[in-house]
């Protein structure tokens, strides 16, 4: 009876793992899904920044999605790989330049092809966040990700001409709108957005009521609308790494803080209307200028006002080298998630192809403090959709093996599923040993979910320990330990839970 009982058990789980995936919203500063479970999030950027080396269906900014490629591809397998390495969710970059290359017209071919990639990930458990990347704005102003037409309408024609203030003006092309690629790769693509012409695209973009703020806007309801029905979709961020506006005009804008409280929050309450009035439950994500590393945002509010709190993401990116600790950048964000009522998510950090000693320990260092603030996280970035002459791939070096000191590195034990509280984990990537403290929500009729992957860390086998042993029961499928609370659990019972390699 016993072994019929397990094997009962274990049927539930794989249907369940099986069915579609689960709605999430926010609750406590936490995802959570419709059984009340806290939801804990470890993914990559799908962000296609390639206008034409590739085409799908002649349509730009797609990956390759049904075969594979070490290169190009988002497709069954891509997911399968991934989520095999416990990587349950991507953010996933619907390019404006790609949905709405004219004016009030959209490439609904572009977005069919993005439902299906939606799709495939949802096939197997894996949930999508969808953004709208940009970095300096659009091509016409030597950036990438806006169409040159919504550059057109928010650079002011007496504006300076590109590059100015920081060179000479480059010669524009009379057909393409565009400067040559030789003379965009004169200057860091950073430094682009201390020019004249980005900083007043920008200020326009933010100003609402403006046709730039209006086409952006015209973006978002549609995107929304198109994919709102999808359970796998957590949620939508505004816009990536925004700059602060025009700071020739108003020079106060680079001083932290500033910036978001004068531009982006009432861009933000807009575009939180815009939203909203498509899809009531949609949680936002929104992110502060660049600069306002280890000092309070200077939001008022979330965007659309506190009322939208438990529906609203605090969006952050870390990186070693411009950024300096992890911890001290966690904490403040982390701060601001308390103050706004909201949760916290790192977007972007570094998964460094190189596998170089320093890099895995920045990576790990990086994964541990999100860890300690219960962050879910997304790596930058999945491939590069371009040859491999234009770098590594991160997970497929160019003779397409894993690379395994990366593997190792991102493939962490985590929960993915807590049925109650969430107090602590933590994972120790040198002893493999991994910890959790929780208190029991007895009235989740789902288990908590820890995915441990079995291949790359627990070739031996592996143990459980769980105390008090008596308030859920074990269970367990491949690279997945599930804890169901028993039917004497009392709510808030106090569990910790520890795996670690079996010796």
């Amino acid at each position: 009876m016993r072994c019929a009982a397990v094997l009962v058990v274990v049927a539930a789980l794989a249907a369940f793992a099986s069915a579609a995936p689960l709605k999430m919203h926010v609750s406590g500063q936490r995802f959570a899904d419709e059984d009340n479970r806290e939801r804990f999030f470890h993914g990559m950027n799908v962000v296609n920044k390639v206008s034409a080396l590739m085409l799908v269906l002649n349509v730009p900014y797609v990956p390759v999605i049904d075969h594979f490629d070490v290169n190009f591809s988002f497709s069954q397998e891509d997911v399968d790989v991934l989520t095999g390495f416990g990587l349950n969710v991507i953010r996933l970059s619907i390019m404006m330049d790609g949905a709405m290359p004219a004016q009030g017209a959209f490439n609904e071919t572009y977005l069919s092809l993005m439902q299906t990639l939606i799709e495939i990930a949802a096939s197997r458990d894996m949930y999508v966040m969808i953004e709208t990347h940009q970095d300096c704005f659009s091509a016409s102003l030597c950036g990438e990700g806006f169409p040159t037409w919504l550059a057109q309408i928010a650079v002011d024609p007496m504006t300076p001409a590109l590059p100015l203030p920081l060179a000479e003006p480059y010669a524009i092309d009379p057909v393409t709108h565009m400067p040559s690629a030789a003379d965009c790769a004169k200057l860091d693509w950073s430094d682009y957005q201390f020019t004249a012409a980005q900083a007043d695209a920008y200020q326009k973009l933010y100003t609402v009521g403006t046709p730039a703020n209006q086409g952006f806007s015209d973006h978002w309801r549609r995107i929304v609308q198109r994919f709102k029905n999808n359970t796998n979709v957590i949620g939508y961020e505004l816009i990536n790494e925004p700059f602060a506006g025009n700071i020739y005009k108003n020079p106060e804008l680079m001083i932290p803080s500033v910036a978001d409280r004068v531009n982006l929050q009432p861009f933000y309450d807009n575009l939180s209307n815009v939203i909203r009035e498509q899809d009531p439950n949609a949680i936002i994500w929104f992110e502060s200028v660049t600069w306002d590393d280890f000092v309070p945002m200077g939001f008022e509010h979330p965007p659309g006002g506190f009322q939208y709190s438990n529906q609203s993401v605090i969006s952050l990116h870390y990186y070693f080298g411009p950024n300096v600790s992890p911890m001290n950048q966690f904490a403040a964000r982390y701060s601001d998630a308390e103050r706004y009522g909201t949760s916290l998510a790192l977007t972007e950090f570094l998964i460094d192809p190189s596998d170089t000693p320093s890099a895995l320990e920045h990576m790990s260092k990086t994964m541990d403090a999100a860890d300690k603030y219960q962050m879910s996280w997304f790596g930058w970035d999945y491939k590069v959709f371009e040859d491999t002459t234009y770098g590594p791939s991160i997970w497929w070096p160019t003779n397409g093996t894993y690379n395994w000191p990366v593997v190792e590195t991102v493939a962490r034990t985590y929960p993915q599923a807590v049925a109650g509280k969430t107090f602590h984990y933590s994972y120790d990537v040198a002893t493999r040993i991994f910890i959790l403290e929780y208190y029991v929500n007895a009235a989740c009729k789902l288990p908590t979910d820890i995915f441990l992957a079995e291949d790359v860390h627990y070739q031996n086998g592996y143990t459980v320990s769980v105390n008090p042993s008596n308030v859920v029961t074990q269970s367990s499928i491949k690279n997945h330990v599930y804890l169901t609370p028993t039917s004497s659990a009392s709510n808030g019972k106090f569990v910790t839970v520890v795996i670690g390699p079996t010796k």
